[in-house]
């Protein structure tokens, strides 16, 4: 079953068990640094390289402000992608970090997260 759903041609996205996000990666020549990524081109057992970097609120932002509820309002996703496995790198804020799972089945929905 697929890992990724393709947005556009080299445009792909999944959802991330680890920090509930849906991350986006632009892969090929066409885009500019730090948007080039390597894919494989299965979208069964993908594999991206190098590694990829999702950040959000004060990751992203140094002038952010967290909202006083409870929530996921920061957070930095490191991963590597390969042959349809996801490792979490030790610098990710989940508590997933330094596991390596098996990437989960597509699951149609929105919202993402920027990539960088």
């Amino acid at each position: 079953m697929a890992k990724l759903k393709r947005i556009s041609e080299d445009t792909f996205k999944f959802h991330c068990p680890a920090c509930g996000k849906e991350h986006v990666i632009k892969a090929g020549a066409k885009y500019s640094p730090p948007y080039v990524w390597y894919f494989n081109g299965d979208i069964n057992k993908p594999t991206f390289s190098p590694t990829v970097m999702a950040r959000w609120g004060k990751y992203a932002d140094p002038d952010w402000k967290e909202p006083a509820e409870p929530g996921n309002w920061s957070g930095k996703c490191h991963f590597e992608i390969r042959d349809g496995k996801i490792t979490f790198l030790k610098d990710s804020t989940h508590s997933m970090a330094e596991q390596t799972i098996d990437m989960p089945d597509v699951v149609y929905g929105s919202g993402a997260s920027a990539v960088a």
